[in-house]
């Protein structure tokens, strides 16, 4: 799920300037990563076990999953809305990423599975399609596609993701469904810890890295759009 936000100090890059702040880390700054996760207590699960049956609920009166505001299922999440909110202002205003765990994605169908990520994910911004079919929630999954086809998007391969970006989205998160048999692990890293090491060893490079830089859609173009544009590689990250 990608998500759109009031933007941030990160969405304001001088290509030029060291940015000093939390969001300026290494992984050596997180030695106990135990430390920075948001675990969901059994209260906080309670709450959205119920959040997640008001919205199959009004589903089921013909409202779609989309259409589901934040203001309908507030009710249900008195303690595990504020823990969020903070989650979001944490990964928006701080370091620039925040992480949950115990969402009990086992037990819940696919309907529940979407659900309880739309109601997590109502707390950190609109959401925004992610591709040219309009999706807003998109399935990292092995379709069998080849991922020597430049058109083809990696998520929908068995192969491993070099590092990227999803832009040009504020926010970007991910729902684990579960465990792979082998790979599949997630990794990330600071942009801004880039950007600042880019102008401490090469600050040339700065510049061009602001672009201009032509990227490929992939054959998913919306109707009306251009197949390709430029951007500054700083410009996105």
């Amino acid at each position: 799920m990608v998500t759109e936000l009031k933007t941030s100090r990160q969405g304001s890059v001088v290509p030029f300037t060291i940015i000093e702040g939390p969001e300026d880390w290494r992984a050596a700054d997180f030695p106990e990563l135990e430390d920075a996760i948001l675990h969901l207590t059994p209260e906080y699960v309670s709450e959205l076990d119920a959040a997640v049956a008001t919205a199959e609920s009004l589903i089921s009166e013909g409202k779609k999953l989309q259409d589901i505001s934040l203001d309908d299922v507030s009710a249900d999440l008195p303690t595990l809305s504020p823990a969020l909110l903070e989650a979001g202002r944490e990964a928006q205003w701080g370091r620039g990423w925040s992480v949950l765990r115990g969402v009990p994605v086992g037990r819940y169908s696919r309907q529940q599975q979407l659900a309880a990520y739309w109601v997590l994910g109502l707390h950190w911004g609109r959401a925004v399609p992610q591709n040219a079919k309009g999706h807003l929630i998109g399935h990292i999954k092995d379709l069998g596609r080849d991922p020597n086809d430049p058109s083809t998007r990696l998520y929908g391969t068995n192969a491993a993701q070099p590092w990227h970006n999803d832009g040009p989205a504020d926010l970007v998160s991910l729902l684990c469904l579960s465990n792979s048999e082998e790979g599949g692990e997630s990794g990330w890293s600071s942009s801004i810890a880039v950007h600042n090491e880019i102008l401490r060893r090469a600050p040339h490079l700065a510049s061009v890295l602001a672009g201009p830089w032509f990227f490929d859609r992939k054959n998913e173009i919306p109707d009306g759009e251009a197949e390709g544009g430029a951007l500054g590689v700083e410009g996105c990250v």
